[in-house]
């Protein structure tokens, strides 16, 4: 089940699932493609930080997400 969904500062739309898999399109919304994001716990938000960053709120708390290595702890 998709879950949340944002529109980056770039113009990208991304997805995510319950299962932490991220959906992004680079087209308004065409088409998306799979981006890995190593994420293993239930998602239920996402957030874009100043810097680019991505937040995405788990059921094990928040998870930080530079380039494709999630990062648990603050955000």
């Amino acid at each position: 089940s998709l879950t949340a969904g944002l529109q980056r500062r770039n113009g990208d739309l991304l997805l995510v699932s319950q299962g932490g898999e991220l959906l992004q399109s680079a087209d308004g919304g065409r088409s998306f493609a799979r981006r890995a994001t190593g994420l293993t716990a239930a998602v239920s938000g996402m957030a874009e930080s100043a810097t680019g960053t991505l937040a995405f709120a788990t059921l094990r708390g928040p998870i930080r997400l530079d380039g494709t290595t999630p990062s648990p702890g603050p955000i």
